[in-house]
């Protein structure tokens, strides 16, 4: 099969490799969409747990081939998963925290070939994959596996509500999520930050209230019921640069809560406004039992995923996988989201 490959930072190919074999606890699911993330990017460019390794971590497929110990799946199921393996025996997967499982797997990221590829072993499926019901699309099921519910495990996290004003600071593929799944928590007010102009825009056409540059964080007080306050209930960070962070608690009240989702590897912060506030770190969420949330919302049409689906950007074939990360990591052509069809 075709599949792509890190050789190490910088160094993608596109190779001929064997397809996987699947062991007696394994499903082979046949790539039907596939997505390139920010972690991805990340990977690419700083290396990955081991080398040569099949980047990728968001898709969906069709079960061609089960184990035989296998019982949830069958042949010709339509699934939907998630990032990574947990493990479901450690302390934190027994204690509901699978996310933050100690001897974690992740496609594409540490030691386990992703789903760049068309074909990707599946181990213990059940603990990864969710069924995709016929009405969504391939393509939305790419979607539903990492940015939307990761979107919506920020706003879990941040604990937004009913009445919130809220700002989420980066507009990728994750901060339209987050708009989406903070309008669906209740949040009355939103404001969307991000240097890039392209993406502000798409961001209002999503329902914020107000869309900014990093350089125009004053605005956020010509809010009445904002400024009265002081700042925004809540904030979520999903973009790694270093001064989101402080920027987020700085236009977030006495009492707030500050959710960074995300591979944020430094922030520069002044602690002095710190006022009784919540800072919460997200890995991000992993588990099919919280992608089907995410699958329940779209497939009863809580999402609009005419909408959603405007955040894809660019479709293309397996084969233009450098092309395509090329695009991604410098943000060319409005990149926001990839779909690859194998």
């Amino acid at each position: 099969m075709m599949a792509s490959r890190l050789h190490g930072p910088l160094d993608l190919r596109l190779d001929h490799v064997e397809n996987p074999h699947i062991g007696p606890e394994d499903v082979l699911l046949e790539i039907k969409a596939a997505s390139i993330c920010g972690t991805d990017t990340f990977i690419y460019h700083y290396g990955a747990g081991v080398h040569p390794l099949i980047t990728g971590h968001e898709y969906s497929g069709v079960v061609s081939e089960v184990g035989e110990d296998v019982k949830e799946f069958e042949v010709g199921d339509r699934a939907v998963g998630v990032w990574g393996i947990s493990c479901g025996k450690c302390w934190y997967c027994r204690n509901g925290s699978p996310n933050l499982c100690q001897p974690m797997q992740a496609f594409g990221i540490t030691n386990v070939d992703g789903s760049h590829a068309e074909y990707m072993r599946v181990p213990r499926p059940e603990r990864v994959l969710t069924k995709l019901p016929k009405e969504i699309s391939f393509e939305e099921g790419a979607l539903i596996s990492c940015s939307l519910p990761t979107g919506m495990y920020g706003v879990e996290r941040a604990k937004i509500g009913t009445g919130d004003a809220v700002a989420i600071f980066g507009l990728g593929a994750v901060g339209i999520s987050t708009i989406l799944a903070a309008k669906l928590a209740g949040a009355s007010y939103i404001i969307a930050v991000d240097p890039v102009e392209y993406r502000r825009t798409l961001a209002q056409r999503f329902g914020a209230g107000m869309s900014l540059d990093i350089k125009e964080l004053e605005k956020v007080m010509t809010v009445e019921d904002i400024a009265e306050k002081g700042g925004v209930d809540r904030s979520v960070v999903t973009t790694p640069a270093p001064s989101a962070v402080g920027q987020a608690i700085e236009v977030t009240r006495r009492g707030g809560r500050v959710a960074v989702v995300g591979s944020v590897q430094e922030a520069s912060v002044k602690f002095g406004h710190v006022s009784e506030m919540d800072i919460a770190g997200v890995l991000g969420m992993i588990g099919p039992d919280y992608i089907k949330k995410a699958v329940a919302l779209v497939h009863r049409g809580r999402v609009d995923m005419r909408l959603y689906k405007t955040i894809i950007t660019h479709r293309l074939p397996l084969a233009e996988i450098k092309k395509a990360y090329e695009i991604a990591e410098k943000k060319q052509e409005n990149a926001l989201k990839i779909i690859f069809t194998p």
